[in-house]
């Protein structure tokens, strides 16, 4: 987490315990869990990490679709609006009309790469590497985001406690 995020994090953390503090409203208290629940549903490096995570889950299933078959169909058709005449030569009705003007194509492929110098696989490889990465540094980003609301809650109780005895 970078360090205007964590800062801003714990401004506004301290704010909210400072204000509880000076209107002392009678209320029920956040516990250690919840905060860290509150804050990992609303930090926004936390949620960008965890969104880093699904994009690299993405790139992973298109470069495992780089080594799978492509299958590929193709239909035509071409319709004129006429029909044609056309002469048989020795036919005793001499010309005939035929409807030539409808033509249907329909054509299949299927390709597989059979080598590529290596390129699919490492594009595979690096692909689950980079997913390896983000979640890394989702992990990351939630045991940062934790270990500061950690911070500022015991900060908070430690002030609590230096206020209600003075001088002690």
């Amino acid at each position: 987490m970078d360090v205007i995020a964590r800062r801003l994090l714990l401004m506004t953390l301290l704010v909210l315990l400072a204000v509880d503090l000076c209107w002392g409203q009678v209320r029920e208290a956040l516990t250690l869990g919840e905060c860290i629940e509150i804050a990992l549903e609303q930090n926004q490096t936390v949620l960008s990490a965890r969104e880093d995570v699904e994009s690299a889950k993405g790139g992973v299933v298109e470069a495992r679709a780089a080594m799978l078959p492509v299958l590929g169909m193709q239909a035509t058709y071409t319709g004129l609006e006429k029909l044609r005449t056309i002469e048989i030569p020795g036919d005793p009705e001499g010309s005939r009309k035929m409807d030539l003007t409808k033509d249907y194509q329909l054509s299949f492929s299927l390709s597989q790469p059979l080598f590529s110098g290596g390129r699919v696989w490492q594009g595979y490889r690096q692909a689950r590497l980079s997913l390896q990465i983000a979640e890394e540094q989702y992990r990351q980003a939630r045991q940062e985001v934790s270990y500061d609301v950690k911070r500022s809650f015991y900060g908070y109780l430690l002030a609590k406690e230096l206020k209600v005895h003075p001088g002690a």
